[in-house]
């Protein structure tokens, strides 16, 4: 696996669930992970969306495990990995990520 399921990442604390985007400013495949990201979110999950490039941002990305890029992990309200991607992004790919990001916003809109 090339990220580490279950680690808390020391991001943004708002209590909601958000998409980490792990690049490098040099990689081609990771401009093309993101616009497909970015067409299939929702306006307003646009706002749960963190961009770290791991050039600099050493620490997130060793507590992430992040072995490649592009790499995409979900994060809980608590900011643990629940699950991700690592590699360009693909429509079979991005389907069952985005199916655990907005279960997990529907269940934090059931709890606030």
């Amino acid at each position: 696996m090339d990220f580490a399921l279950g680690k808390v990442l020391p991001i943004r604390s708002d209590g909601c669930p958000s998409i980490v985007f792990f690049r490098s400013t040099f990689c081609a495949k990771c401009f093309l992970s993101k616009d497909l990201l970015i067409k299939n979110l929702r306006n307003n999950e646009r706002a749960c969306l963190i961009e770290v490039d791991i050039a600099n941002n050493l620490e997130i990305s060793k507590t992430a495990g992040i072995r490649r890029v592009p790499t995409i992990v979900i994060l809980d309200q608590n900011n643990m990995i629940v699950g991700g991607t690592a590699g360009i992004l693909t429509k079979e790919k991005i389907k069952p990520l985005l199916h655990l990001f907005r279960a997990l916003l529907m269940e934090q809109s059931f709890n606030d």
